[in-house]
């Protein structure tokens, strides 16, 4: 299974990096801090650990000029030109709003973890096989898949691998602010940076290879809804493309052109892709109420008002994904 970003992608690791652990110039630098101390003389040594206890702000521009980035970085990425201006305006503000999400790693490296995958093409999957317009219940994804315990849920036959370790070219940092209709439609204050992936609207696609398979012996011994390829391809294609239509309608009447056009190409390319065993899908942070839950299938969904965006206009989270034949 290949996975294609159309829109930058976050998935996060719950942590964050702070002001004074990177630093910003031509990229985005990550600085090992141990690595840094001990690059010191004395003389410099001393005055770092005074003045860290105490000012943030001198501490991060003592590191600027005087580390040797290629000997204490753990990483580096590009950055979008807008975090450069929120970092260049804020970086004096002892109250500034710098610190990085970031994306979450194994052996240091991002990855796009199958669970996350998975997850979105459950919400597919369990939109296609409710009855509309939803009737409210206890507890839905068991009253639709047909199990009450743990050990019974169907999903359990479909595996999804992580994918291999992407590289930091495919990586880059991102500024996404909130829009809200109460407002106009105008971007609130506050600035959320992260590590995202690149991707095809934006520059060019991040892809991510995982293996995707059936566990046909726990199938034959379970009593489990049949979950084949062909109806995940299928199920995702409908829900994901309810989810399009929906912010179309949503973009077309809040008087912004940006993100519209980018959900036109969407629906374009969804429609391009349905004769080539692919499908889209919408993964991580970003993603919006109605395409990490069934909302649409109620008979009056939930209207919120509000969306993330990068730049005004790209939705994170968008992915094309193409199943191919094991070789």
């Amino acid at each position: 299974m290949i996975l294609e970003t159309l829109t930058p992608v976050f998935i996060g690791s719950g942590e964050s990096i702070e002001p004074y652990e990177y630093l910003i110039k031509d990229r985005f630098y990550l600085i090992n801090l141990s690595k840094f101390i001990l690059s010191l003389d004395k003389a410099n040594k001393e005055e770092f650990l005074k003045i860290s206890s105490s000012d943030m702000i001198k501490t991060r521009n003592f590191i600027k000029e005087k580390a040797d980035i290629s000997k204490v970085q753990e990483y580096s990425m590009e950055i979008d030109p807008d975090v450069q201006e929120v970092y260049e305006n804020k970086k004096n503000d002892p109250n500034n709003q710098l610190s990085i999400q970031t994306f979450i790693k194994t052996s240091s490296r991002p990855f796009i973890p199958g669970s996350s995958v998975k997850g979105a093409i459950r919400t597919a999957l369990l939109y296609s096989m409710t009855a509309k317009p939803l009737i409210e219940s206890g507890n839905i994804e068991k009253d639709v898949f047909g199990y009450r315990n743990p050990q019974d849920d169907p999903f359990r036959v479909l595996k999804i691998s992580d994918s291999l370790p992407l590289a930091f070219d495919d990586m880059k940092i991102y500024n996404v602010k909130t829009f809200s209709k109460k407002d106009k439609f105008s971007a609130s204050g506050y600035n959320t940076m992260f590590e995202g992936t690149k991707s095809y609207y934006f520059d060019r696609a991040a892809v991510a290879s995982h293996d995707i398979w059936i566990d046909d012996d726990l199938k034959k011994k379970s009593e489990f809804i049949d979950i084949n390829i062909k109806k995940i391809i299928s199920s995702c294609n409908e829900f994901y493309g309810m989810v399009i239509n929906k912010e179309l309608e949503f973009y077309g009447s809040s008087k912004t052109n940006y993100a519209y056009e980018k959900y036109e190409q969407l629906a374009k390319d969804m429609n391009r892709l349905k004769n080539e065993n692919s499908f889209i899908l919408r993964l991580g942070w970003g993603s919006g109420y109605n395409s990490v839950t069934i909302n649409l299938a109620k008979e009056r969904p939930d209207n919120k008002i509000s969306r993330r965006l990068i730049k005004g206009e790209f939705p994170p989270g968008w992915v094309k994904v193409k199943m191919v034949e094991e070789q």
